[in-house]
């Protein structure tokens, strides 16, 4: 593969994913119910895109075997995070008596 096609590959990838990123922090934004929530999905948004750069980042200058592992430890943290992001959403829903209005 040439190097054009890489650098093309990676420049659709970033975009993609920073595309990605700000259609889902938009989507949490405009569906959080109270200013405590809205502060969490920006707060919560903008510490995960520092950590995913960082992620990325770091990646470039580990060797093979090492991304893997890495790879590994940031799906768990990643599952790990998803959970805490939906049950601290549902705490401020059923704070401001939202989640009984939706059921």
């Amino acid at each position: 593969m040439t190097s054009l096609a890489i650098w093309f590959g990676v420049a659709v990838g970033c975009a993609l994913g920073l595309l990605g990123g700000g259609i889902g922090t938009y989507v949490s934004f405009k569906a959080a119910k109270s200013p405590a929530e809205r502060r969490f999905v920006l707060g919560g948004s903008v510490a995960w895109i520092i950590f995913i750069v960082a992620y990325v980042v770091g990646l470039a200058f580990l060797s093979q075997p090492a991304r893997l592992y890495a790879t590994c430890i940031f799906v768990l943290i990643n599952t790990l995070a998803i959970r805490f992001w939906n049950r601290r959403s549902e705490a401020f829903r059923r704070a401001t008596g939202e989640a009984a209005a939706e059921k």
